[in-house]
């Protein structure tokens, strides 16, 4: 059985106007330090929320961005630009 969301994926990106992003590993960046006080323009907090829900279905089978969208979900109360 082979199970694939690429186009739950696709329709993330569509929902979020994402689609022009540029592909980036999912590894921890080493000098990338986001906290709760980094600064920067704020998001629409609920507009946050959905997309790291989005995510976090999407993680049922994407092993590979677990870390990252449990890490990125900690900003949901007041996410920034670099957030996203």
């Amino acid at each position: 059985i082979f199970i694939s969301q690429k186009k739950y994926a696709s329709n993330i990106l569509k929902k979020f106007k994402m689609e022009n992003s540029k592909l980036v590993s999912t590894s921890v960046e080493e000098k990338l330090k986001l906290t709760k006080e980094s600064e920067g323009r704020k998001v629409d907090a609920a507009r946050y929320k959905s997309l790291i829900g989005s995510l976090r279905y999407l993680t049922t089978i994407r092993l590979d961005i677990v870390f990252r969208v449990k890490f990125l979900n900690k900003f949901k109360e007041e996410p920034r630009v670099c957030h996203l």
